[in-house]
């Protein structure tokens, strides 16, 4: 929402985020103070938006597709960092 921020990732993510993590924006814009232990009533009340956004995103998501690539753009992609 405009005044709360809820995150939810997955354990053991690369980042090394907290699987939950909840800030109050207008207090904390920075997201600095993760209140997800202190305010379980925003969690609850939150969560099933979240949720619900991301089934949308999961229904609307197209398959990926394997495409070949040309040496130079595989160069290229690997120069940027994209690819090993």
């Amino acid at each position: 929402t405009r005044t709360w921020k809820l995150i939810e990732a997955n354990q053991n993510n690369p980042r090394g985020l907290p699987s939950t993590a909840l800030f109050h924006l207008l207090e904390d814009p920075l997201e600095k103070r993760n209140l997800a232990q202190q305010r379980q009533d925003m969690l609850d009340l939150l969560r099933p938006s979240l949720e619900e956004k991301l089934a949308q995103a999961q229904g609307e998501a197209v398959a990926s597709q394997q495409r070949d690539i040309d040496e130079a753009t595989r160069e290229q992609l690997k120069s940027l960092g994209y690819t090993e």
